[in-house]
């Protein structure tokens, strides 16, 4: 009979796996490994939030003091209170215990420390891939060079406030202060803030093994 031998039937369309073109154009639709994002264990998420809550407030904290001190001694007009400048809604704060004593040298300070964190990390982010600053450097050198002055200008305002910032409350309130204190704490100041970009440029870049 002529249905006795149905396994012998070939199929008329060909082979039924995909073809050769379509599955090369799968693969290359494949993320590479590094572009894969990898959900981090429920206990390293909560390490690195609880890392940040202690260690964003007490920066900002210690900036809006700190460095601060030394926006308002080496420039006057960052003294001005919030209340008073020129925007719509500003005469408000005024109404606000203890917030109306808030004034510039506070703001730029914090954003500046805010800046400073997230250039850190982006510093140790470029250092973490290998051959990416000679990369850059050949093909974009212009884009590298205007980079590296921002992070420059940024990283050494924030250790020269800081530093006249501790001379200035030294010299106001401490007795037998020595010299060299405002250099030290400065450094210690940078290298902190350093340390935390560190942290952030490793929670990021780090894969799961």
């Amino acid at each position: 009979m002529p249905f006795e031998k149905l396994d012998s039937f070939t199929n008329p369309f060909g082979d039924s796996s995909e073809p050769e073109e379509v599955q090369e154009s799968n693969d290359d639709l494949r993320l590479p490994a590094s572009d894969v994002v990898v959900r981090k264990p429920l206990g390293k998420r909560l390490k690195y939030y609880a890392v940040n809550a202690i260690a964003l407030p007490t920066g900002l904290i210690v900036s809006a003091e700190v460095s601060a001190a030394g926006l308002r001694s080496l420039l006057a007009v960052t003294q001005m209170p919030l209340s008073r400048l020129p925007i719509s809604g500003a005469a408000q704060i005024s109404q606000y215990q203890g917030i109306e004593r808030l004034d510039l040298a506070i703001l730029m300070a914090a954003l500046l420390f805010a800046a400073t964190a997230v250039l850190w990390a982006n510093v140790f982010k470029c250092l973490a891939k290998p051959g990416q600053i000679t990369a850059d450097w050949k093909n974009r050198k212009a884009w590298l060079i205007l980079r590296s002055v921002i992070a420059v200008t940024v990283l050494s305002s924030e250790a020269v406030l800081f530093y006249h910032g501790v001379a200035a409350e030294g010299g106001g309130g401490w007795t037998e202060t020595p010299v060299y204190v405002p250099l030290v704490t400065s450094v210690l100041w940078i290298a902190a803030v350093a340390m935390l970009g560190a942290y952030h440029s490793d929670y990021v870049t780090e894969h799961k093994e």
